[in-house]
Formats: structure tokens, C-alpha cells, sequence
């Protein structure tokens, strides 16, 4: 990070229209809140498996694990208006592709293909330190097309109340639950590099409180898998794969929305403000999650126009005007951080390692295909 901080200036998307997304996304999801004040009031909470829901929780780097399994079942789930209008709006595909069934296709001999697999598949609600989470696995992708051939695998918040919201970094591979073999991926998304286990780090917090550029979500995860490797674990009677994670706690937090008291200070709004009064200070604070773009400029006196500046940045493949999500942060002793702000020292601050990922990072890989780099 060193190197980055000398070199490039930070920047993030304009307040404007960040704080315009989440308006919208605050509008459109007016129904999403009131099921969540109705359930409130009527004492209703998502609920999870061997564990209750408590409610005022603050913690600080809490490691903790899962282990929960996934089948191919054709058996189909009641859903509550609320949960299925909280589904819909978290759908990525068309509506009228949103509104058709989850449910398997017709099989003729009982194994499943790319093709008959449900859209979606979960291991229902379970408890991470009382907070409820749940992973849902996609065979065809988020997008559900085959011929992709990625499967994506989320992990997705269940907030008790408008306003509760927890920062994690974590791990998640997936298994064959009878040979119990890790199934590959493309990309390990953050540090340390696997060929099986992908990571992340987010703040998790409720459906209209997110803004993904800042690193704020509901659910989050990758298609990084194959469909073919997901089709052959859950063929077979009693077939089914384990779904196995690492996660580390940096905060919990409730009382977040973005009409809280004092405005501006909470939930996404002041997600937006703080961010922007980051990305003007030097040097700049990281924070996991978050969408940074590089831009050329001066930092600290240096000048960053030389070539070779530029060339050092090209080797970590770094370029200017593209836009990184931060994956994962260390400090420099490789313990997991959630923020630079909670380093104490200066140096500290500078020798914390980040892992940057493309947006679009398809995109991004053909372009450092195309200057013969290896990826």
C-alpha cells in the first residue's frame, strides 16, 4: 500500500450521485422497510438455527466459523409476502424471469444437469455470534445462464431491525460433502491466494441501507465456481455439498439508518459523506469493501507523471481510472483489519497491505492479457 499511497491519489464517485443511488434505492424500497418496523413492532426477527437474537451486540475481532450444507431439494418453501417482495427486489435477474419458479426441472433417470437445477439454492438461516446469515448458491450464476458456465455462491444478512448492520471479513469454500474435496475456482478474490477458498470483506446491513460502491451490502459473494463441478457434487442419492467458512467480527452496530440522529452521520448517507471527506485527505484511509479509482496526481510531493512510477504500478496491475474494490485489508504482521483508521501509528497506516480487485474484473483481465501480463 505503500507504494500506492506514494504514487496514486484516491478518488471515489462524486457525493452527488452516490447520495442520488441511494435516494432512489431508499424510495424503492419503502415496502422493504415498513415490513421491517411491522415485524418490529409485532416482534417478529429472522430467526436462525441453535441460536437466538439479541439486539444492542458490539464486538471487535471475534473469529468464529460455519460449516452448512446445501441439497438439491425439490421441495418447494413457503414464503411471507415480506420474504418474497425482500427476494424480488434482491433478484439480479429480468422481473418476469424473477416471478418464475425456484424449483428443479423434470429429470428422467433422478440426476440433475446444469439445465434442471433450481435457480437458487440455500442452507436456510443460521447464526454467526447471534447475528443471522444464510448462503445461497446460484449452479447457472446470479444471472442464471448456463452457457457462462460459473456457479456463485452469496452470503446474506437477515437484520432483526432497520438499522442493524455488522462488519465481517470472511472465507468460503465449497465442498463435495461425500469425498469432502474442495471444488475450484477462478479467483481467490482477496489475500491470502487459493485455488479453493474465495474471501471478502463488507459492512452487511439492511436492503435499503446498502450502497455497494461503498463497501455497504446486504448480501456479497462471487461466481467464481464451475457449474459442472457444482452439478456432479449434488447428483446422486444423498448427494449434497458442504458449504465451509472462516469469519472474523470487527463490529456490530444497530441504530445505523440513515435518519438517524444527527443526519448525515448514519447509515448510507453517512457512509457517502464520510467517504467523500476521506478520499480528499492525505494520506488517505482505506476501508474494506469500498470502490476506489485511482487517478494521476501527486501525493505527499511525489511526483507520479515519471514512467516509472507508472510501470511499477502496472506490475501490481494497477492503472489509472479503474475502478478497485478493496477485498481484503492486513496490517503489515497479515492479521485481518477492516479499516486503516484502526492502525495507531503512521507507519502502521503505510505498511498495511490491500487487495484490489478489478469491477468488471472480466474485462479488466482481457486487458492485461492483451499487454502480456499473466493473470
Amino acid at each position: 500500500m505503500a507504494v500506492l499511497r506514494r504514487i496514486l491519489a484516491f478518488h471515489t464517485p462524486a457525493m452527488s450521485g452516490t447520495l442520488l443511488a441511494t435516494n432512489v434505492r431508499f424510495i424503492l424500497t419503502l415496502a422493504l422497510a415498513f415490513s421491517s418496523i411491522v415485524d418490529a413492532f409485532s416482534g417478529k426477527s429472522s430467526t436462525a438455527r441453535s441460536s437466538s437474537k439479541t439486539n444492542n451486540i458490539s464486538a471487535t475481532c471475534i473469529a468464529t466459523s460455519f460449516s452448512e450444507a446445501i441439497e438439491a431439494d425439490n421441495r418447494r418453501t413457503e414464503e411471507s409476502w415480506q420474504s418474497r417482495l425482500g427476494r424480488l427486489w434482491n433478484d439480479p435477474r429480468p422481473i418476469n424471469e424473477a416471478f418464475s419458479s425456484d424449483a428443479p426441472g423434470d429429470t428422467d433417470d433422478g440426476l440433475y444437469t446444469a439445465e434442471t437445477l433450481p435457480y437458487r439454492l440455500t442452507t436456510g438461516n443460521f447464526a454467526i455470534h447471534n447475528q443471522t446469515f444464510e448462503i445461497i448458491l446460484y449452479p447457472r450464476g446470479i444471472l442464471d445462464r448456463e452457457a457462462v458456465g460459473s456457479a456463485a455462491a452469496y452470503l446474506r444478512y437477515h437484520p432483526s431491525k432497520p438499522g442493524d448492520e455488522i462488519d465481517i471479513s470472511w472465507t468460503m469454500r465449497l465442498l463435495d460433502g461425500e469425498t469432502g474435496s474442495p471444488l475450484p475456482l477462478f479467483t481467490s478474490g482477496g489475500l491470502p491466494r487459493s485455488r479453493d477458498t474465495w474471501s471478502s470483506a463488507m459492512t452487511f446491513t439492511s436492503s435499503f441501507e446498502r450502497v455497494d460502491s461503498l463497501g455497504r451490502t446486504g448480501d456479497w459473494g462471487s461466481s467464481t465456481w464451475f457449474t459442472d463441478d457444482v452439478v456432479e457434487s449434488l447428483n446422486g442419492t444423498g448427494a449434497y455439498l458442504r458449504v465451509e467458512g472462516n469469519v472474523t467480527i470487527h463490529n456490530i452496530r444497530s441504530g445505523q439508518t440513515s435518519l438517524s440522529w444527527p443526519l448525515g452521520t448514519k447509515g448510507a448517507v453517512g457512509a457517502a459523506i464520510k467517504s467523500v471527506r476521506d478520499a480528499r485527505k492525505s494520506p488517505r484511509p482505506f476501508r474494506a469493501g469500498e470502490v476506489v479509482v485511482p487517478t494521476r496526481g501527486s501525493d505527499n510531493g511525489c511526483d507520479i507523471t515519471n514512467e516509472e512510477s507508472k510501470r511499477r504500478l502496472e506490475e501490481l496491475g494497477i492503472y489509472p481510472g479503474v475502478d478497485y474494490r478493496v477485498m481484503t485489508l492486513t496490517d503489515s504482521g497479515g492479521r485481518s483489519i477492516f479499516t486503516t483508521e484502526s492502525l495507531s501509528s503512521s507507519k502502521e497506516r503505510k505498511d498495511a497491505k490491500l487487495a484490489l480487485r478489478p469491477v468488471g474484473w472480466r474485462l479488466h483481465q482481457q486487458m492485461w492479457s492483451h499487454r502480456g501480463k499473466k493473470v
